[in-house]
């Protein structure tokens, strides 16, 4: 028989009609998973339990005699809280505060109060804090895409996720991806520009180096050590007390559209826990970002012509209220063009549908560039088109963009099929807008000097007289 190391052990719980002794009831406190602290009326804190160190970062005696105050977001609501809280004796429903971490960004946590201001053996509030877990924020995420959020708001989520200290992480989802890097990201706050998926160029990086873009490239997730890492990110992971780097692709329709980068502070692989919760959260995200490729593809849709993509007839009456409005705020000139193919029914006739749809699409790219950048052209529907030019200066602007419209449209088209030129021209109606007219009013009016503009022989521009 083998001595048997002695362990301390606890006071045992107290059974029966025994009360508990103070030495259970202090070791129940402390080993309780959420923060409890006693506050007096004035803020000050007079007790807290260890679950601080774990959850918010503070030592003991960094809070104990500290104001309560200090470490709370404070805001008209929960002053309002506190202040109902202190006149009203018993247990207060949960309420969400921010409560600041000690490396200072904020952490989301359940409260609840118990006023026992009145009890002679506590004479405070007795506070309870519980911390969102990754499991909880996981489910915000996923009510977050349920109920339609914006992406932002379900990505917000994603990176506190990544944040939390269960995840031992700091990290970002970089998404949409371009031969740059990526168009947008959200990131742990204070996170480098370069730790946040980025420039896919970094400087003494070798060509499929980093992480992020390997992930995206192979989609598959991807592990960096710092030694892995290009020396400028190295540096920054250091200062930021990183050791490594997990991305992980995001996919949808079976393409790589974003990434999760987890930058790991804890030089360990993830644990099942954190493999768990990045699975669910490339999946959320996943869901999101598609949903919002498709709500942006509907609003594409309603807004546009779907066989040469230009603004529709929609578009460009919102847009044209817009800057009519903008004009006699800002007292400056815009004008109207309406644009009708000369010859293009003919087109359709001879050669078919589909040769005229390819000219459609043509007369529309050349429309598009005969106009200045920030020019609204749109197609009103079968050969018709009609441009927005605001701020055009003087007159002779406008009559330079009719001259061009002319000439653009005017130049051969050959056909993808086999190359068979086809010649169609445009007649092109100009009008000024004034001050008491309305949008339709100044499209009635370049429709009209159009019409002269055909019965003059075509393939020219008028500019209507008012």
């Amino acid at each position: 028989m083998t001595d048997e190391p002695e362990i301390e052990r606890p006071d045992p719980a107290p059974t029966g009609a025994s009360p508990p002794t103070a030495a259970y009831l202090d070791r129940l406190l402390e080993s309780a998973p959420s923060i409890t602290m006693v506050a007096t009326p004035d803020g000050t804190v007079s007790y807290i339990n260890g679950a601080l160190k774990a959850k918010l970062g503070y030592e003991r005696d960094e809070v104990l005699g500290a104001s309560f105050f200090d470490f709370i977001e404070l805001d008209e609501e929960l002053t309002e809280s506190i202040g109902y809280a202190l006149e009203h004796p018993g247990l207060l429903l949960p309420t969400l505060y921010k409560v600041r971490h000690k490396d200072g960004h904020f952490v989301t946590c359940e409260v609840v109060a118990n006023n026992a201001l009145l009890d002679p053996m506590i004479e405070g509030l007795v506070v309870t804090f519980r911390t969102f877990d990754e499991r909880l924020l996981l489910d915000q995420m996923l009510e977050s895409v349920g109920l339609g959020a914006p992406v932002t708001e379900t990505l917000d989520l994603a990176v506190r996720v990544i944040g939390e200290e269960t995840l031992a992480a700091k990290g970002a989802v970089a998404y949409h991806p371009t031969a740059s890097g990526f168009e947008s990201c959200l990131a742990t706050p204070g996170l480098p520009e370069i730790m946040r998926g980025g420039p896919s160029e970094v400087p003494g990086a070798v060509e499929g180096s980093l992480p992020w873009i390997r992930a995206l490239h192979t989609r598959q997730e991807q592990f960096a050590t710092l030694q892995e890492l290009p020396a400028a990110v190295g540096t920054l992971c250091r200062t930021e007390g990183v050791v490594g780097c997990w991305a992980l692709p995001i996919i949808t329709d079976g393409r790589a559209v974003a990434c999760m980068i987890v930058w790991r502070t804890k030089d360990e692989p993830p644990e099942p826990a954190h493999r768990l919760a990045a699975d669910r959260l490339v999946r959320h995200i996943g869901v999101a970002l598609e949903r919002d490729q498709h709500t942006l593809q509907l609003q594409h849709a309603a807004l546009h012509d779907s066989l040469t993509s230009l603004p529709n007839r929609l578009q460009f009456f919102d847009r044209l209220d817009r800057e009519m409005a903008r004009a006699e705020v800002d007292d400056s000139t815009l004008a109207v063009f309406y644009v009708d193919l000369d010859g293009f029914k003919r087109v359709n006739d001879l050669l078919g549908h589909a040769a005229g749809d390819e000219v459609l699409v043509e007369a529309a790219r050349r429309i598009e560039n005969a106009v200045r950048p920030g020019d609204l052209s749109a197609r009103l529907g079968g050969d018709e088109f009609a441009v927005i030019c605001p701020d055009i200066g003087d007159v002779d602007v406008a009559h330079q963009i009719a001259e061009r419209l002319v000439h653009e449209v005017a130049k051969p088209i050959s056909l993808s099929s086999d190359g068979t030129p086809v010649h169609i021209g445009a007649s092109v109606g100009v009008a000024i807008a004034q001050q008491a007219d309305l949008p339709a009013t100044v499209l009635e009016a370049a429709d009209a000097a159009l019409y002269e503009a055909k019965n003059a022989g075509k393939g020219r521009w008028i500019t209507a007289t008012r």
